[in-house]
């Protein structure tokens, strides 16, 4: 089923929707919605539609069929990470959505070659808009300000913090409602933070054999934590 993003609305069953502007024209030139068709609208807030394409032109009408609240994904997995050079920024932020993370935050830290800047922001926005649509999920990864190790190490009162680092150990199951991720740059955490790290509580965690790139140690990672955590949360219950 066709996936279309409008921010910002919340309709009731039976309320009619207009899709403008660079939405409508991708559901129009890439995917040739047609009229009559199903599709499921979200707005990126956690509400899922399914609606009925009632008048398709340059702009679209959406009927609302039926919808539903969906609540955020537990646990809440916020990433911090160096940003990746060039396209692979925008990889980071599609394998990120595609896993489940929750959030994501340029990480600064000592090997860290660059930050991401306001437009490649602005850039990294549209890429996490667009793979909400393409993963159909509820709730589109948000993007935050960057963070030094020194701060984004500290634990909250409702966050664990697991650091990725291959001389950690195996992940163990936290059942915290949130968990702050933190992935080295190349040439993975300084010495000092790794020190750092385990001074504050934070689980030092290895994900694997091999050294991964930025955005496949993030995904993994994440994608480890969320099914470990998933199966302990079915096993309590």
């Amino acid at each position: 089923m066709l996936a279309v993003l409008a921010q910002g609305v919340s309709p009731a069953v039976g309320d009619e929707v207009l899709v403008t502007g660079e939405e409508a024209a991708h559901a129009l030139r890439v995917r040739r919605i047609t009229d009559g068709e199903r599709v499921l609208l979200l707005n990126g807030e956690g509400l899922r539609c399914v609606a009925r394409a009632r008048r398709v032109g340059r702009d679209i009408a959406l009927q609302i069929e039926r919808h539903e609240q969906v609540q955020p994904a537990s646990p809440a997995v916020h990433v911090f990470s160096p940003t990746p050079k060039g396209p692979r920024a925008g990889d980071l932020i599609d394998l990120l959505s595609q896993v489940g993370a929750t959030g994501w935050a340029p990480l600064r830290a000592e090997r860290s070659a660059r930050e991401a800047t306001k437009p490649r922001l602005d850039r990294l926005e549209r890429v996490a808009q667009a793979a909400c649509k393409q993963c159909q999920r509820a709730w589109t990864l948000t993007l935050s300000e960057s963070l030094d190790f020194a701060d984004a190490v500290k634990a909250s009162d409702d966050a664990q913090v697991v650091v990725a680092s291959p001389g950690g150990e195996r992940y163990k199951a936290t059942g915290a409602i949130a968990i702050r991720l933190l992935v080295g740059p190349e040439g993975g955490f300084a010495r000092e933070e790794i020190t750092l790290a385990h001074d504050t509580g934070a689980q030092v965690v290895s994900f694997g054999p091999h050294i991964m790139r930025v955005e496949a140690a993030a995904a993994a990672a994440c994608a480890i934590i969320l099914y470990i955590e998933r199966v302990k949360d079915a096993c309590d219950a």
